[in-house]
């Protein structure tokens, strides 16, 4: 996430007199800004009764069937096409488990459940599971399944379950209409079939969990973790807690919205179809607390704060860590929520798990079934202003005129097939607030971008200007603390040390970009967005409070707008949400984050993307080995990138942006060239291809399949190897036609 501007963030209370004013201040402006879609809920019809003597509850669809024993309160799922059985309950004796009745009834359980004292606001959570927690219980029929309305004696909490079989799979449905708190205790969480699927390392198994990239943890993986492993959170879009690691992109979040689990030949995969934005996926491996492998979806109803006064601040940081108070929001954050299952059979892979999700995401419209031209995909750095002890000093790497220069030079050679993305284009250059978007003068002024524009317009070269904004300086013209930054549990804001810079709220993010938007307005050039596709945050201002699916649905919105008007959107990260608006993903990992429970990384995220949306990783004259690099991009099906500039990265040694240590496009033209050309001619058959299918063939080879037939071998090894009768050079690739 190299292009987000690093700024040590933290969490600072509001003085008393500011607390005040934000108070009687409105967040986020007038009410008639407010341009995010409300998202209906779903209605509770009222059902058929069921009666006692119907203790099992039994639908078919096509090949699947499924038994709700109500008496035991489980779930089964059979696929006759395998005779695969996919069950909530844990067969304790297959396993050989004994364990204490809290994990058996957790094992047991339909959904486990997280809960506070909300009248002691002391930050305390407890959790229950539905197959031992005292509850009345009452059965409804519902088309394709049942509805189970659970009213816990103890917590007096009301949770409502829906369980539905169609040809498609299982759906299991939390609808915010039964969710009731009638006493003293608040939801925090539910766990969704936190056992189905659940198997120990005598099953030839994974789990798949979209960790970056992708990631597998291998059942038979059991013996090499660490002793003390935890069960891994890992939140749907980004962190809950707003804080600088997960600000700065040092955290882990799920892009997709799905997980995998693989049992021999057959599997399936779960996704989260409503309420994502409070989701977390639960991977949970043999040897933490039980000895089963598990995956499940968390939904979070309240998100937690650390609650700090002024009189924090006064005393030491490390005294002031010491006494922060967790605390939970006083109202439930009320929306459906919905998690779908698909069964597969026959090689449940994780490619076989990626290709089907992707039909999924076609078919609802979540994913274009069609990419545009392969292209390959090249940032150009232009300015940053060096911080000196007296006075600052703008820094022209490459100005707008340069620019064009690079992309006439380009195009002279063959190579027209671009996606350009300007970094630092704006008044101040990198770092700096984009505020009003104007043009740098230093760069050659809104003339000089305007032909840089032209030029790449005429050369069909879909150009979009970097710009943050989710973040704002604080003395940028028209900015305000009280209307514009967001604020957290507790009256606080995000801002740095220095109270200098904010994190914006939804309605000042539509402000900004109608400004940049609006300095753009002749030409044809678009917007790339960082943090666009990473970033998912609340704002708790009291007058206009915003949840992570009201940020999720801006986000929609502001893409939604760029879409209409005909400009490029090219978007850092890649959040499902942003999906059926991006035109290039960029900063799209090309690994997982090495969690304790990885076995290895695969490339799922790319393959459900591949021939839908180009994405690029690492630059290739960033790369520490950039064979190894190109062979990476040719693994993934990534669009091979560049970033360049005009002068010596040298000159950016001491500044904001010292990352570039090799980026002289005269350096690189002919390396930019050979590789252009690799591509759109020696790859062409598979460039901007779906992929059908991905395997490790052995040791350090891999391949990856297409659905035009086409397969391409890549051996990252030193030594050539020989494959099916066909050599693979060493530290090369073999391209393998119909």
């Amino acid at each position: 996430m190299k292009s987000i501007r690093r700024l040590p963030f933290m969490l600072r209370a509001a003085s008393a007199a500011a607390a005040a004013a934000l108070l009687l201040t409105s967040c986020g402006g007038a009410a008639n800004e407010g341009e995010i879609p409300v998202l209906p809920q779903e209605e509770l019809v009222a059902g058929a009764p069921i009666s006692a003597e119907d203790s099992v509850i039994r639908e078919e669809a096509g090949a699947l069937s499924m038994d709700c024993d109500l008496s035991a309160g489980t779930l089964t799922v059979t696929d006759a096409r395998s005779g695969a059985i996919w069950s909530s309950a844990v067969d304790m004796e297959r396993f050989g488990i004994t364990t204490n009745k809290t994990w058996t009834a957790y094992m047991q359980s339909l959904f486990a459940f997280s809960y506070v004292d909300v009248e002691a606001d002391n930050g305390v959570v407890q959790k229950a599971y539905s197959a031992n927690e005292p509850a009345d219980v009452k059965a409804e029929k519902i088309p394709g399944g049942v509805r189970l309305r659970y009213r816990f004696t103890k917590t007096k909490i009301q949770i409502t379950a829906e369980i539905r079989l169609d040809q498609e799979g299982l759906r299991f449905t939390l609808p915010a209409k039964g969710i009731a708190e009638e006493g003293k205790y608040g939801l925090v969480s539910v766990e969704v079939l936190p056992f189905f699927g659940a198997a120990d390392h005598t099953v030839d198994g994974y789990i798949l969990f979209p960790d970056g990239s992708g990631s597998l943890m291998d059942y038979a993986d059991y013996q090499n973790r660490p002793a003390n492993v935890k069960t891994y959170r890992l939140p749907v879009y980004f962190p809950d807690a707003v804080t600088q690691s997960t600000l700065v992109g040092s955290s882990a979040a799920a892009m997709l919205p799905v997980f995998g689990i693989r049992q021999g030949e057959n599997g399936f995969i779960a996704f989260a179809t409503k309420g994502e934005a409070d989701g977390e996926i639960l991977v949970s491996p043999e040897g933490a607390n039980v000895a089963l492998n598990r995956c499940a979806f968390a939904f979070r109803y309240r998100n937690n704060y650390e609650a700090k006064t002024a009189a924090d601040y006064q005393r030491s940081a490390e005294a002031a860590e010491k006494e922060v108070v967790h605390r939970y929001d006083e109202k439930p954050c009320l929306r459906d929520r919905e998690v779908s299952y698909r069964f597969l059979t026959g090689g449940a892979s994780y490619d076989a798990m990626a290709v089907a999700y992707r039909e999924y995401l076609q078919s609802r419209d979540l994913l274009p079934e069609k990419a545009a031209t392969p292209a390959m995909h090249l940032d150009i750095f232009m300015g940053v202003k060096d911080q000196g002890f007296l006075w600052d000093e703008f820094l022209a790497l490459t100005t707008y005129r340069q620019a064009a220069d690079i992309l006439e030079e380009l195009a002279a050679d063959g190579a027209e097939a671009l996606r350009l993305r300007l970094i630092g284009w704006s008044a101040g250059g990198y770092g700096a607030d984009p505020g009003q978007g104007k043009p740098e003068s230093g760069l050659g002024g809104r003339k000089e971008l305007q032909s840089l524009a032209e030029t790449a317009a005429a050369l069909g070269i879909p150009t979009a200007l970097q710009t943050d904004l989710t973040s704002a300086d604080a003395k940028s013209s028209g900015f305000s603390v009280r209307r514009d930054a967001v604020q957290t549990g507790g009256l606080t804001v995000l801002t740095d040390e220095a109270e200098s810079w904010y994190l914006l709220n939804p309605a000042a993010v539509r402000r900004r970009q109608a400004a940049v938007m609006k300095q753009m307005v002749e030409t044809t050039m678009g917007l790339a967005l960082a943090g666009g596709g990473s970033r998912l945050y609340p704002d708790y201002c009291e007058a206009n409070p915003t949840d992570r699916t009201d940020a999720l649905l801006n986000w929609q919105t502001v893409l939604r707008k760029m879409k209409e008007e005909g400009r490029p959107a090219a978007i850092q990260g890649g959040n499902q949400y942003v999906l059926p608006y991006a035109d290039w993903l960029y900063d799209i990992p090309e690994e997982d984050s090495r969690s304790p429970l990885s076995s290895r990384a695969v490339p799922f995220y790319q393959i459900v993307v591949s021939g839908s949306i180009p994405c690029s990783g690492a630059a290739g004259n960033q790369a520490y080995d950039r064979q190894q690099q190109k062979l990476k991009w040719v693994e993934y099906g990534c669009a091979p990138t560049f970033e360049v500039t005009h002068g010596d990265p040298v000159l950016l040694r001491d500044t904001a942006y010292n990352q570039l240590f090799s980026s002289r496009y005269a350096d690189w033209a002919g390396t930019i060239r050979e590789v252009y050309r690799e591509f759109t001619t020696d790859l062409a058959p598979v460039f901007g291809q779906p992929i059908s299918s991905h395997r490790q063939v052995e040791a350090e080879v891999y391949e990856t399949g297409y659905a035009n037939g086409c397969r391409v071998l890549v051996n990252y090894g030193e030594q050539e190897r020989k494959i099916d009768g066909r050599v693979v050079p060493a530290a090369d690739y073999l391209l393998i036609t119909p």
